[in-house]
């Protein structure tokens, strides 16, 4: 807990790479003030003791790189590849008591990102993120 304090100025004043700039940066507009731009050049130094136990305790410290900012993982079921028959996320804001999904409708293409479903009557390509497998025992 002692080091906690540290860890999250070590994070908020590493640049990121991908960003290049740091947290702070990006929320204050500049940069933070580090421990050791406390003392100015011409005033005496810190005490030999606090500077060690500053060093010690940073130097065990590191920073971890950050990558993928702004990158979504969407999770996609093992059995949509299998499956004959999917529901349909609904893309507008449910009602209370409605059902967020629509079908189940008959998968007749699957494709990398898109499936092509039989949509009352017509195809439809729809992508993966949106569907769910349905188990149907009596296909409509």
């Amino acid at each position: 807990m002692d080091q906690l304090p540290w860890v999250l100025l070590g994070i908020r004043a590493a640049p990121k790479a991908d960003l290049e700039a740091s947290s702070a940066q990006l929320v204050y507009g500049t940069s933070l003030v580090l421990p050791g731009e406390f003392w100015p050049a011409s005033t005496s130094e810190p005490s030999r003791r606090s500077a060690t136990e500053l060093e010690s305790a940073l130097r065990h410290l590191l920073p971890v790189p950050t990558q993928f900012h702004g990158t979504t993982h969407s999770h996609v079921p093992r059995t949509l590849q299998s499956t004959d028959f999917v529901f349909v996320r609904r893309d507008r804001k449910p009602h209370p008591l409605v059902s967020p999904y629509e079908g189940p409708f008959k998968v007749v293409r699957r494709d990398e990102k898109y499936f092509t479903l039989l949509v009352r009557g017509k195809e439809e390509r729809v992508s993966l993120d949106r569907l769910k497998p349905a188990f149907v025992n009596n296909p409509p």
